[in-house]
């Protein structure tokens, strides 16, 4: 009986191994335990990937800068506006200006104390009385303190008309803040009526004595306003990308961003009434 499959003489489909490997059955054996090799890049093609990434940067870094300032300024707003609902109130009840000596600095702000010098709101500002405290009652918290300090804040710094080295503090403490207690400087005129009526009694002005416009009087801005108005060449305390602007409180309670040398006049001014002659100097801390 013939098996049912018949033995089939059709060589094994693989290559016969009983002999010695030639070279063409080699060849997928060494493929296969070979590792795939790697093109690296070539210095051509990593100049230019760096170039792409440089270019970028350079497109990148000035929009980051630009919002930094600008969130910045907003937290600076943010403080002069609750600067201002407290010297409102105090105005309400005395219907006058804050009056002390340096009342420019010392109108409301931070004290430091200890060795590690603490800032805590002072006691002998008077417009700290109308800041409110934190949520337990005290004053010193950071939130209250920070007020008065803004995240602009480089201080006061020498120009190049001052033969001193350009960028130097003017200070030993590096900022406003740190100097003074306060980043923000009052307009003076507005504190001691002496600066603009020589022979007047030692006082504040009194609210009815005012005669510019809310709107535009100058209150509380950043220092640079004084060195714009006097026309100081040898500091500078200009905080914002732009030279020669910053945050403005005025009399109103409005808060707005001028242009201390181009918007005096036209929407600001810090005369609270017109003056015979020229107008009063300012003057900067540490000057002649």
């Amino acid at each position: 009986m013939e098996p049912r499959f018949a033995a089939t003489t059709r060589p094994f489909p693989y290559p016969d191994m009983s002999g010695p490997p030639t070279q063409h059955q080699r060849l997928p054996i060494d493929r296969a335990s070979r590792p795939l090799a790697r093109r690296a890049f070539s210095i051509l093609e990593l100049m230019v990937t760096m170039s792409i990434v440089a270019v970028l940067l350079s497109l990148l870094l000035p929009s980051l800068r630009y919002v930094r300032f600008a969130a910045n300024g907003a937290i600076c707003a943010t403080n002069l506006r609750q600067i201002g609902i407290g010297w409102r109130q105090y105005v309400d009840d005395h219907r006058a200006m804050p009056f002390r000596s340096e009342a420019d600095w010392k109108y409301g702000g931070a004290a430091f104390v200890g060795a590690q010098r603490r800032p805590v709101l002072a006691a002998d500002r008077p417009i700290n009385d109308y800041i409110l405290a934190d949520a337990d009652g005290s004053a010193t918290g950071d939130r209250v303190v920070g007020l008065f300090r803004s995240p602009l804040d480089r201080g006061y710094r020498w120009t190049e008309a001052s033969g001193r080295p350009v960028g130097e503090s003017l200070f030993v403490e590096p900022t406003v803040y740190e100097r003074f207690g306060t980043s923000y400087r009052a307009n003076p005129l507005l504190l001691d009526k002496r600066r603009i009526q020589p022979f007047a009694t030692p006082g504040p002005m009194a609210e009815h004595e005012i005669v510019t416009m809310p709107s535009m009087l100058l209150l509380v801005a950043v220092p640079q306003w004084q060195i714009a108005v006097d026309g100081e060449q040898r500091v500078h305390a200009s905080w914002h990308p732009e030279p020669n602007t910053g945050n403005v409180l005025f009399l109103d309670g409005a808060v707005r961003h001028v242009h201390f040398g181009q918007d005096l006049g036209k929407t600001y001014d810090y005369l609270p009434k017109p003056t015979q002659g020229p107008p009063p100097i300012i003057g900067t801390p540490m000057l002649p």
